[in-house]
């Protein structure tokens, strides 16, 4: 019989609701038995919707709970700090995205991890959408005979209409949240097209910010109170032409705000003998329950072009619930593979320095995971 996992979680925002009611549902996998928040308002919802009180600082939870794993949910900056200090307590780590707001204190956390020999993964909940999964398997399993072939090119895209979070808060600092658009939302789909390529080795990065929208103090989403007079100092919109050292080619782009159809997540992986087009269009921005998947497949059988519809169990919540359950079953047992890497949450990081480098720059970035 499997060992019930007790949980905590630190920063008590949305984001860790999703979180508190993956474990709660999982059975006897997981107990939840406390959170931690310096905000009052955070505790008070926290308690309310989960009958559980909550600490105001997490390092009396750590020192006071006995606890096996903890889920990070705090702002970006804080991502290291707090996980190191849950490694330091012996608590495995499910760290939300990004892993932190650079590559080296990534590589702190993924030493401190493998020191204390505790598990930490990175919240790249995208990986365990069904569409995703299942575009996943039909790659892996190509056999020279089913598939769609050599994969010359991906593209990939999560865009807003009107989608800038918090403006004046964390999201929209730069020292607080390490960037905007692109480590908020192109994180999250750039991560899916390295995972699709098996992280493959990178050659080139050429990138591209904006913060046109950002400067008009317009395009404001449905995200806490936005304060006009706040300080916005990162980009609301990038793109990115990443080149592989095999010959792929990986366009990335990621908005908050911009004038088009309303937001979208997007893959499209091109191969030699077809292709595979994720979608997920938001009918109101923001609310995963009001959004539709649509996952097609375009070949040829040998006689005529196919455009077939692939059809999985739509989950609205986007991986999520998944994530935090295959976390749990690592922790379990640890002989289990799991699905995200430490060292890609690495990789994904040296990628975004070398996107904005090259927007700095205003040239192509040779690309160095180590530099």
């Amino acid at each position: 019989m499997k060992e019930t996992i007790r949980v905590g979680i630190i920063g008590l925002g949305g984001i860790s609701r999703v979180h508190a009611a993956a474990y709660r549902g999982y059975g006897d996998n997981a107990i939840l038995v406390s959170g931690a928040d310096p905000d009052t308002p955070a505790r008070k919802k926290f308690h309310e919707t989960f009958g559980i009180n909550a600490y105001v600082n997490y390092k009396e939870m750590l020192a006071s709970e006995d606890l096996d794993a903890v889920s990070v949910c705090v702002p970006n900056f804080l991502h290291a700090r707090v996980a190191l200090d849950c490694l330091d307590a012996h608590c495995n780590v499910y760290c939300e995205k990004p892993p932190a707001i650079n590559e080296l204190e990534v590589m702190d956390m993924i030493e401190a991890a493998k020191k204390k020999d505790l598990l930490l993964m990175w919240a790249f909940n995208n990986r365990y959408r069904p569409e995703a999964q299942l575009i996943k398997r039909l790659i892996d399993m190509d056999d020279g005979i089913t598939g769609i072939g050599n994969i010359y090119q991906v593209s990939t895209s999560w865009r807003r209409r009107n989608g800038i979070p918090m403006r004046g808060g964390w999201f929209t600092k730069k020292a607080e949240s390490g960037g905007g658009s692109l480590i908020d939302l192109g994180v999250h789909v750039l991560d899916l097209a390295m995972w699709v390529l098996d992280y493959p080795k990178i050659r080139t990065v050429v990138g591209s910010v904006g913060d046109n929208f950002g400067r008009q103090k317009s395009h404001n989403g449905p995200w806490g109170k936005p304060d006009s007079q706040g300080l916005f100092n990162v980009e609301d919109y990038a793109s990115a032409f990443i080149t592989t050292t095999d010959g792929c080619a990986i366009k990335l782009e990621s908005s908050w705000a911009s004038h088009r159809e309303g937001e979208q997540v997007a893959l499209e992986i091109l191969g030699m003998k077809g292709s595979l087009k994720m979608n997920r269009k938001f009918r109101v921005e923001g609310d995963d329950n009001a959004a539709v998947d649509r996952l097609r497949f375009y070949h040829d059988n040998g006689e005529a072009w196919v455009d077939e519809e692939l059809h999985v169990t739509p989950d609205p919540a986007m991986g999520r619930i998944a994530g935090v359950r295959h976390f749990v079953d690592c922790v379990q047992d640890r002989e289990l593979e799991p699905v995200v890497k430490p060292e890609e949450g690495y990789q994904l990081m040296c990628l975004l320095r070398a996107i904005y480098a090259s927007a700095e720059k205003g040239e192509a970035i040779q690309f160095s995971a180590t530099a």
